[in-house]
């Protein structure tokens, strides 16, 4: 049998030294891999956990806001507004004038603003029940006409929000808009108004 040259007998003794080492990196990078996998996911099931307790704490606040919610609200507060009350008291002004002649036009048009044709009116369509909290679905009977500031006075209502000088009820449930159409009307004197119709989700809280 042939001897092995001493050159290769060395260069092989140095490769057995060297494969502890080489074994101990690839073990090293192997675990290194696993808990880099763990690091992650790690920190995604913690922001998972975030997130929920986020939105834990957000549903809490809300239940506790609308609690005490006037289960009349959208009666008292939203169909008993009256809109367009500058109008209102400027054709009026006119009727009781007697330097200006009452036109038809004019009485129809009082009429109608004073009417219920033009106030907030709405029918309870869908109304379903979860375990903590109930939905109806408000539709709109018929279309309102109101200006800038009646919009504004009637968001303020249904958002709870402050939008311009119009502050939120206390006692308002949760109102969500689900379906919102507003046309713009101009009128004779450069004046606009608008004509409203739109749908709520109303959610009540035991």
């Amino acid at each position: 049998m042939q001897s092995i040259p001493q050159q290769r007998l060395i260069l092989y003794i140095l490769a057995l030294g060297l494969l502890p080492v080489i074994l101990v990196l690839l073990n090293y990078q192997s675990q290194a891999s696993v808990l880099s996998a763990m690091d992650i996911r790690l920190n995604k099931i913690q922001q998972t956990l975030l997130l929920e307790k986020d939105k834990y704490q957000n549903n809490v606040e809300v239940t506790q806001r609308h609690q005490n919610a006037d289960p009349f609200y959208v009666d008292k507060a939203l169909e008993s507004l009256i809109f367009l009350n500058d109008e209102i008291d400027r054709l009026q002004s006119i009727l009781e004038d007697p330097s200006f002649p009452a036109t038809p036009s004019v009485t129809e048009r009082l009429e109608f603003l004073k009417s219920k044709r033009n106030r907030l009116a709405f029918a309870e369509q869908t109304i379903t029940s979860y375990d903590r909290f109930k939905e109806t679905i408000e539709v709109m009977k018929h279309p309102v006409e109101l200006d800038l500031d009646d919009l504004h006075r009637l968001l303020s209502k249904i958002e709870r929000l402050n939008i311009g000088s119009h502050t939120p009820d206390a006692h308002s449930p949760q109102l969500l808009i689900t379906d919102f159409r507003l046309e713009r009307k101009k009128h004779a004197n450069n004046n606009e108004s608008f004509i409203l119709n739109m749908k709520l989700l109303k959610r009540e809280y035991e």
